[in-house]
């Protein structure tokens, strides 16, 4: 329950942020939350493993 209240809130932030930066950040945050490995959104991000963690 509190992972969904967290995906809600960063998807609502998504949706109103104007700033690249914040956006791929908060992206990141969603993909993670969602349970993604860290490897496979690095990858997507096209980041290294390092920045993601």
């Amino acid at each position: 329950m509190e992972n969904k209240d967290a995906l809600t809130e960063v998807e609502e932030r998504l949706r109103s942020t104007k700033d690249r930066r914040m956006y791929e950040r908060l992206q990141t945050v969603r993909l993670r939350i969602m349970g993604m490995p860290i490897k496979e959104i690095a990858g997507t991000m096209c980041r290294s493993e390092k920045t993601i963690v």
